[in-house]
């Protein structure tokens, strides 16, 4: 059971970055100088999506919860703080690494280090109902 008075979250999607060499090569928003440049059409659909569930998220639950977006390219940030967090949740090895391995991939939503989706980003209502399910079993 979570001690805190207000429950992490944590939202994992690319930020809107540079991802390559140079800007002139291709941006998350799909701009370019040269042509060819890589097509980040689908991690923008994904930021849009998580947008919405951060949104709803922080106007339904102001008080209770403290969401953060996080990158999952920030590995140096998100597996201590995913590991951290899963082990005061879990208290087993074996819980940590689940979280590890789903909580680090594009889309996850972690609460109090507990994995509640991963994988294509649900709607807001579908993901604000996961969380505060999540909050209720913490």
């Amino acid at each position: 059971m979570s001690t805190r008075s207000r429950h992490r979250v944590l939202l994992v999607r690319e930020w809107d970055q540079q991802t390559t060499g140079a800007s002139c090569c291709g941006r998350l928003d799909g701009g370019g100088e040269l042509g060819g440049a890589a097509d980040f059409a689908p991690a923008r659909a994904d930021m849009e999506a998580m947008g919405a569930v951060y949104r709803r998220l922080t106007e339904a639950l102001p008080s209770a919860v403290d969401v953060q977006i996080v990158d999952p390219r920030n590995i140096t940030w998100l597996v201590p703080a995913l590991a951290r967090d899963a082990w005061r949740a879990h208290r087993r090895v074996a819980g940590v690494m689940r979280t590890l391995h789903r909580g680090t991939g594009r889309g996850a939503i972690v609460v109090d280090g507990r994995v509640v989706s991963s994988g294509p980003v649900p709607d807001a209502t579908t993901a604000l109902g996961l969380v505060r399910a999540a909050m209720t079993a913490a």
